[in-house]
């Protein structure tokens, strides 16, 4: 009876500890079953107490906190709370936000990289946390160094702060628009020949 009640307690722990960390997900703006590769169904049925979150569910939640450890977190010696400072990774955010600026400069992240929309969509949505050679090439591109876009710590400049290169912008744009125009005349000009 002791054992089942030990077993009991462990497993309360362990979801509150999960609900913890993803209620802080959630407020980050990112969708936590898109974040950890689940489904809505199941996510809303760990929020109501039904079931445990599988080893890799924990593991995949607790790698994008940098203040929160794994080993504890998995033996059930720790409590997370909302009010610690978790660390949670500032990457998706960091793209987010340069995203945004170059928005209303008429481009996009993903134009500007070269990348997929569905590839920049999982980036944007945390599905994917961004590799250290996409945030290179984002570092070349705003001329930021590296370390910070890497480290959580380190907060981007403000918007009237960043620089880009205008002339290639403009390159990029124009690119843009001419390819757009290019299929949107490329039947009109097969119907009548």
């Amino acid at each position: 009876m002791d054992r089942e009640l030990a077993k009991k307690k462990k497993s309360d722990k362990k979801i509150q500890n999960f609900l913890t960390l993803l209620e802080y997900i959630e407020k980050e703006d990112i969708e936590p079953n898109v974040f950890l590769h689940v489904s809505k169904s199941d996510l809303n049925k760990l929020k109501k107490g039904k079931g445990n979150p599988s080893f890799f569910l924990m593991k995949r939640i607790t790698k994008s906190f940098n203040n929160v450890d794994w080993k504890k977190v998995k033996k059930d010696e720790t409590s997370l709370s909302l009010t610690d400072d978790l660390g949670f990774e500032q990457k998706t955010k960091k793209i987010r936000l340069l995203n945004a600026f170059l928005i209303k400069k008429g481009l996009t992240l993903a134009r500007v990289l070269g990348i997929s929309k569905r590839k920049y969509d999982a980036l944007e949505s945390g599905y994917t946390i961004p590799s250290k050679h996409i945030l290179k090439k984002v570092s070349i591109y705003f001329s930021l160094p590296l370390n910070m876009l890497t480290d959580d710590k380190i907060i981007l400049p403000k918007d009237k702060e960043l620089k880009i290169d205008e002339d290639l912008a403009a390159i990029q744009r124009h690119d843009l628009s001419e390819t757009i125009n290019h299929y949107k005349n490329k039947h009109y000009l097969r119907r009548n020949f």
